[in-house]
């Protein structure tokens, strides 16, 4: 019996696969005492309890699980795991498994958005977003916000038509305990009376932001003429006013609110997506226990019956004043049923038809088409927006007429089936090339897509295309009819027929219908013979090339080319980290004359903007073979990027570029084009928004060199095309170069790319010296090979032409100097006559105080006076109304309107000016900003002297001009005293020839522009409180800008700024938003730009600027206790995060490629920045933290400099009291700067250098400049290890 029963237990031992089991022919005697040792029997029934326990639990979770998939179409590269799972409650749910993801994020969208907001509660829907997350029945002490801040994570959320989205990030370690918080607010949240009144103030906040916006002001319009039925119709963001429960209701808004969300907060219509760096099994299970508590009220999708516009809001024109000059035409087709189309086939055949037929008449100067979806309805708009040029602004009519040409004669067919492939193929390789996006981008829009897209295409489904159906093209044409359409019209001219007011935005705005004559005429026209269909794209590749084998992977840029004696530099980087057929090239031209005056700026800016016209009908087939370029004005030049993944295709496009640049084919007509745009920039500025407007500001008086928009404004009048021209043939006769190349390359690429460049400004160079009649000659000892040589070739160039301008400027010197010996003469033979000539010139040109201001200026004059005078755009170009008064007997009409609307005289001169031929030269122009301070900005210089030609047409004053002038003739600019004496003596220190132009000084071997790096280096501000303030009667909100600058950038105050910056962010932002409600924009952040860092605090708000400051203050003095408050665990939460966001910064090639060639231009190469500082932050400690506070930040600091920048519409209310604070105007900034010291750049003999060490070394393990050249690459991180390959270089 006892054998049996020893039996029994052995077999069932042996079943339990115990050590008998799995190593059956262990010896005899252990095999028969395992079953009594074996320390795994006693445990044995308790494991199989458990396992059944996880199998039940598992059974159920599937049981919740209505479908799922994990086939999910993504990348090749991509190695992140997917799987979508719909939940039984309903919901949608996309897992991302990201095993070197350092943050962890999460998103939820619901298929509710502002179209379901009450009549009587408008904006209802974007006060839930707001409020949801301040409180739950589970958590209801503390906010989201305020968790994720104390834990370096963030949230943010946005309403839009027919849906929500809610998204957060965290460092992955407290994923889990954010998620459930998360969650809570979506089961049971909580809502109080005082959180909800504050978010109103918040909302109002936001409106009051929007109002100053043309883009809101505009839809607003579009919505109040809509059909009164329809959600469109609505006010979608709400303010104070409509988030009111009306007089004698029963209800109180905190019902409303919790009514609004149990109505339409429902499970089936939500979607969510997660990424975190656990496994796809763990994921789901997390899911299966948090989101499936999400209740189910089976709340079926709102369907919208009613049509958007009634028939008799249809065939409308609709004049908008905007607050900005600028005139724009929108054509919008509402479409029913086409949403789900693929919207880009004919929005691009119209594109593509119009920006060229629009140039061709001169018509636009941009033109976009966009189909505007409103997601899960029915309903989208075709829109087409045309930016017009003022001879365009007169013809809208007829532009008009143009589209509706195109658009008949796509009616009429065939439609090309290749251009749908071609797109089919575009979107394909755009797919490929897709970058990885930081992890809360991921799912925000992943979160969207679920919803539109089936779940093997969520990832996909944005770049895919249907199959060609030429009927879904015919019937969206058949709603492209003068009939469904309604014309906006942006100008200010719209003020004189302004009849309504937007009653939400104060919008002015007025209503026409369109005639039916008008009607007639665009339903009758015919196909235009000019017009075609666009051509096989050149640029378009079958496949994409494979990526390029590079070898080693280079931690830094090589530099490959380094040619002083041309003053070229190249860069190339090739990559193979990202794995991504893809490719950047930076370009830099630039040349310090650039920013010798405002003149001279002017004319960059004029130059650029040409090119850039040039390009558009090179680039825009490039364009939609998935490659880019942007042109763009710098400082000291110009900037190109050209992005590109087929690379002979992408040299292709940069040899174009290329060409244009060095083709130097100006046309009258463009530069009339591109004059109107810069003077409608310059004259607009006080209108844009203030955070804009302040960031100029911050830089212009922190710049150690700048010249303002009012100077550059007084210098813009009198330049036509022949100056742009001139100063195009000087800038690149005398301009330095440097490039970057980037992604998938390689050094041969590079060298084939240097030598294009070689070569064209060679050729140019060429065409210069015989435009000159400069003989070029060479050496005929020197081998044939050296003669062609392209850096000899342009050597030899470069001096030849500098002779040839030195000559000449000898020769003019020499000229003024014989005719100033005859006036001489002349004086003193005719006395009487010379002495009555001398008092009428003094009582032209003087000042109050009899100094003469014009003699600086005198010898240009007698010399160079031209006989005919050349302006900008002539009196057919200049603004007028744009409606019948303009147009006289179907012909543009010729009377002159100034902008104000009243008619000048023909001449554009006033009664009794007299209208002089002379050379248009200011005395500004001879000034030169020095290092470190910049000119005086004189208000009354609105514009080139009385005494320098006659009135530009149209001419008027910049905002904040002081001196006021009759009607049609220009202001008169009076120089005070204080600026003469800096005019005089910055004349002697600067080379300028006759034309005032500074003169091209030559360089010893290599000819051309001095050779010195166009750097900037911001000033370092005084000790103490300093406050300038703006007056801006434009906008009625006030931006504060509260800047504390550090006295210097070394890599330990740098890390402990970003640190300190990152632990009190949000708590700033929660503090001076949600609390005391300042305003909704509000900003904390590091300003970190040429060789300067600072913490920098930015308020929008309708508070007075000394109440604001002292809340910013106040919560500054508040910071001290939270610090004190940290522990050690608490501080290395925020250093982890802070890291984690770094490592994120540069996940995308673009972003990696962008601070690349921040390292260029700002001169400092530390292409290694942000690994060096990520291993920093093991250095940092929270002491340090705190005593950087106590110096630096603090009130009391002793290093504390501060700057307030003040912007604010009422004088009366913009200064700010504090003690020991020096408040200065905008006018007397240079008060201010005179106190300020320039920050140090490195030298340039030692910068040269150190190119010079790279370029020979070939190696990639040099140091930055200024650092210890011995001193080797770490090739290990110090204690931080990074995951992403682009920082992890070792």
């Amino acid at each position: 019996m006892i054998g049996d029963g020893i039996s029994a237990f052995m077999e069932e031992h042996q079943k339990s696969k115990c050590c008998c089991a799995s190593v059956p022919d262990i010896v005899r005697l252990g095999s028969s005492l395992c079953p009594f040792i074996c320390p795994w029997l006693p445990f044995n029934s308790t494991a199989a309890k458990v396992n059944a326990e996880e199998a039940r639990r598992k059974e159920e979770q599937q049981e919740n699980v209505l479908e799922s998939e994990s086939e999910i179409e993504c990348q090749e590269v991509d190695k992140k795991k997917y799987k979508y799972l719909m939940l039984k409650n309903g919901m949608k749910i996309l897992l991302i498994e990201d095993s070197s993801a350092s943050t962890s994020s999460c998103a939820l969208e619901i298929k509710v958005g502002n179209f379901s907001d009450p009549s009587n509660l408008q904006g209802l829907a974007h006060l839930l977003e707001h409020i949801i997350f301040t409180g739950s029945e589970l958590f209801p002490n503390e906010g989201f916000a305020s968790y994720l801040s104390t834990r370096g994570g963030s949230n943010n959320a946005y309403t839009a038509s027919t849906y929500t989205n809610f998204h957060f990030q965290i460092p992955k370690e407290h994923f889990l305990d954010a998620l459930d918080r998360f969650v809570s607010y979506f089961i049971c949240p909580v809502f109080h009376e005082q959180t909800i009144q504050k978010e109103i103030e918040i909302i109002q906040c936001e409106h009051q932001k929007n109002k100053q916006n043309d883009v809101w002001r505009a839809n607003q319009v579009e919505k109040c003429s809509a059909n009164p039925k329809h959600p469109f119709s609505k006010f979608s963001t709400g303010n104070r006013a409509t988030l009111q429960v009306e007089n004698g209701s029963n209800k109180n808004l905190k019902y409303e609110v919790y009514s609004f969300y149990k109505r339409n907060y429902s499970a089936n219509l939500m979607s969510a997506c997660l990424l975190h760096n656990t496994s796809i099994n763990k994921l789901e299970e997390i899911v299966l226990a948090k989101f499936i508590h999400i209740p189910n009220k089976n709340i079926p999708q709102t369907i919208y019956r009613n049509s958007v516009f009634r028939a008799n809001q249809m065939g409308l024109k609709l004049f908008i004043v905007p607050l900005r000059e600028i005139f724009h035409l929108n054509l919008t087709f509402p479409l029913v049923g086409f949403s789900c189309y693929p919207e880009c086939c004919p929005a691009t055949f119209i594109r593509n038809i119009i920006i060229t037929m629009c140039q061709i008449l001169g018509f636009a100067h941009h033109v976009v088409s966009t189909h505007k979806t409103f997601d899960f309805s029915d309903i989208s708009f075709l829109i087409l927006t045309i930016q017009l040029t003022e001879y365009g602004e007169r013809h809208t009519d007829t532009i008009i007429s143009i589209v509706f040409q195109y658009l008949q004669m796509l009616k009429q067919g065939p439609l090309p089936e290749y251009f749908h492939q071609e797109l089919a193929k575009i979107s394909s390789q755009l797919f490929d090339m897709k970058e990885q996006d930081q992890s809360i981008k991921i799912v925000e829009q992943a979160a969207h897509a679920i919803h539109l897209y089936s779940p093997k295409s969520i990832i996909s489904g944005e770049y895919k295309l249907s199959d060609w159906d030429p009927q879904k093209i015919v019937n969206i044409l058949s709603f492209l009819t003068p009939n469904n359409l309604r014309i906006t019209v942006l100008s200010k001219n719209a003020k004189y027929l302004e009849t309504k007011v937007e009653p939400y935005y104060g919008t002015e705005y007025h209503v026409d219908k369109i005639s039916q004559e008008v009607m007639a005429e665009w339903k009758s026209v015919k196909p235009n013979e000019e017009m075609s269909l666009p051509e096989p794209n050149s640029y378009l590749t079958n496949s994409l090339e494979p990526l390029m084998k590079t070898g080693k992977t280079r931690r830094q840029p090589e530099l490959t080319a380094n040619l002083e004696r041309v003053r070229m530099r190249v860069w190339s980087s090739p990559d193979t980290r990202f794995i991504l057929p893809k490719s950047y090239f930076q370009f830099r031209f630039s040349w310090e004359g650039c920013y010798s005056s405002p003149r001279e700026y002017n004319l960059l800016n004029l130059m650029v903007y040409i090119l850039k016209d040039a390009m558009v009908e090179i680039a825009y087939p490039a364009t939609l073979a998935g490659l880019s370029y942007s042109l763009k004005v710098s400082k000291y030049g110009m900037e190109i990027l050209v992005r590109g993944h087929a690379k002979k295709k992408t040299l292709k496009l940069i040899s174009e570029i290329i060409d244009q640049v060095y083709g130097l084919d100006f046309k009258e007509e463009t530069f009339q084009l591109v004059y109107d745009v810069h003077k409608k920039g310059l004259l607009s500025c006080l209108a844009e928004p203030l955070k804009s407007q302040s960031k100029y500001l911050m830089n212009t008086l922190l710049s150690s060199k700048v010249w303002s928009r009012e100077e550059r404004w007084a210098q813009l009048q009198e330049i036509n095309l022949d100056h742009v021209l001139d100063f195009a043939q000087r800038f690149l006769e005398n301009h330095r170069f440097e490039c970057l190349a980037f992604g998938d390359i390689d050094i041969e690429q590079t060298r084939k790319l240097t030598d294009l460049i070689l070569k064209r400004r060679a050729d140019f160079l060429d065409t210069r010296c015989e435009a000159l009649q400069c003989k070029v000659e060479m050496n005929p000892l020197l081998a044939d090979w050296f003669k062609s040589d392209n850096v000899e070739r342009i050597v030899h160039s470069e001096n030849l032409i500098n002779k040839h301008r030195k000559s000449c400027k000898e020769k003019s010197v020499n000229s003024t100097a014989k005719t100033e010996a005859n006036s001489d003469t002349t004086k003193e033979t005719v006395n009487g006559s010379a002495v009555a000539n001398t008092d009428s010139i003094k009582s032209d040109n003087t000042t109050a105080d009899g100094e003469d201001k014009g003699a600086a200026i005198s010898t240009a004059i007698k010399i160079n006076a031209p006989t005919t005078l050349k302006r900008g755009p002539s009196a057919n170009t200049e603004i007028r109304p744009a409606f019948s008064s303009a147009i006289k007997d179907g012909q543009p009409s010729t009377e002159p309107y100034s902008l104000n609307g009243k008619p000048k005289p023909a001449n554009g001169t006033t009664k009794g000016t007299e209208t002089k031929t002379i050379k248009f030269s200011d005395k500004v122009e001879t000034r030169k900003p020095s290092t470190g301070h910049v000119p005086r900005t004189l208000n009354s210089l609105t514009a080139p002297r009385s005494d320098q030609g006659s009135s530009r047409k149209g001419s008027i004053s910049p905002p904040g001009a002081g001196a006021s002038t009759s009607q049609g003739s220009r202001p008169t600019s009076q120089s005070p005293p204080r600026l003469k004496s800096a005019l005089a003596s910055s004349s002697k220190h600067h080379n300028t020839n006759i034309n005032n132009e500074t003169a091209p000084v030559a360089r010893g071997g290599g000819g051309g522009a001095e050779g010195s790096e166009c750097t900037e280096r911001d000033l370092l501000i005084p000790l103490g409180s300093n406050t300038v303030v703006i007056d801006n009667e434009q906008h009625t909100m006030s931006m504060v800008v509260f800047f504390l600058q550090i006295n210097s950038s070394t890599l330990e105050k740098s890390c402990i700024l970003e640190v300190f910056t990152h632990m009190v962010r949000e708590r700033v932002i929660t503090r001076l938003r949600n609390h005391v409600i300042l305003g909704y924009l509000v900003n904390c952040d590091v300003r970190k730009i040429n060789g300067s860092i600072g913490f920098r605090i930015s308020v929008e708000s309708q508070f007075p600027p000394s109440a604001v400051n002292d809340a910013i203050e106040n919560c500054i003095e508040d910071l001290e206790q939270y610090l004190l408050s940290l522990n050690h665990s608490d501080f290395k939460i925020h250093v982890s995060a802070l890291r984690s966001a770094k490592m994120e910064s540069h996940m995308k090639l673009a972003d990696y490629n962008r601070s690349l060639w921040r390292e260029i231009i700002e001169t400092t190469y530390d292409f290694r920045r942000n690994h060096r500082e990520s291993e920093h932050l093991n250095f940092i400690t929270l002491s340090k933290v705190k005593n950087f506070y106590k110096d630096f930040i603090k009130r009391s600091g002793e290093q504390r400099r501060k700057l307030l920048l003040s912007i604010a519409p009422d004088p009366t209310l913009n200064s700010v009291k504090e003690e020991g604070n020096k408040t200065y105007n905008w006018e007397q900034r240079q008060n201010l700067r005179d106190q300020c010291q320039t920050l140090p750049s490195l030298d340039k003999t030692e910068l040269d250098q150190w190119f010079d060490k790279v370029f020979r070394s070939g190696d990639d393990g040099y140091q930055p400049p200024g650092e210890d050249p011995d001193q080797p690459i770490r090739t290990q991180p110090l204690s931080v290890h990074f995951s992403f390959p682009e920082i992890e270089r070792g």
